[in-house]
């Protein structure tokens, strides 16, 4: 199981599974899945935040708008926009698919032009400070005892 080896490396903090409401909490810097759950996890999310602001937009329309739903308003989209201005795809766009000898970045769907040049400069970036080998190296360095590699080592997949 790879949680037990994940437990038996001292320099890994594994804290095991997550529950969806636990997702957004800051419990963990680095969420590992497979790409389905991954992409079905974020696009919820997506479009969660994204009716919520829709909402807020729209919420008054036609009507006459109450001083403080007003008020309320502004300030949730400017606490919003702090909050979560690192998730904006436009400044923050692609991950690193981890595991593979080279630099693979994943762009989302719906980049624009600004959006998928920060994916590039992302690739660039993983190429220049050796990402893939630099993981390599240090999963290398930490492997407990009698953990093996399958194909010894040259794919980098764990067994």
């Amino acid at each position: 199981m790879p949680q037990r080896c994940l437990k038996t490396i001292p320099s890994i903090n594994y804290i095991g599974y997550l529950e969806a409401n636990e997702l957004l909490t800051g419990k963990t810097d680095v969420l590992v899945c497979d790409g389905f759950t991954g992409n079905v996890t974020l696009k919820t999310m997506e479009g969660v935040v994204r009716m919520f602001l829709s909402l807020l937009k729209s919420q008054g329309e036609g009507k006459k708008r109450s001083w403080w739903l007003l008020l309320l308003k502004r300030w949730l989209q400017k606490s919003l926009t702090r909050r979560f201005s690192h998730l904006n795809p436009d400044q923050y766009n692609g991950a690193c698919l981890l595991g593979l000898r080279g630099t693979v970045i994943k762009s989302h769907g719906a980049a624009n032009q600004r959006a998928f040049a920060v994916a590039i400069e992302q690739a660039v970036q993983a190429v220049q400070r050796q990402v893939p080998q630099r993981i390599a190296a240090r999963l290398e360095s930490v492997y407990p005892a009698g953990f093996e590699l399958l194909d010894g080592g040259k794919s980098g997949t764990l067994r």
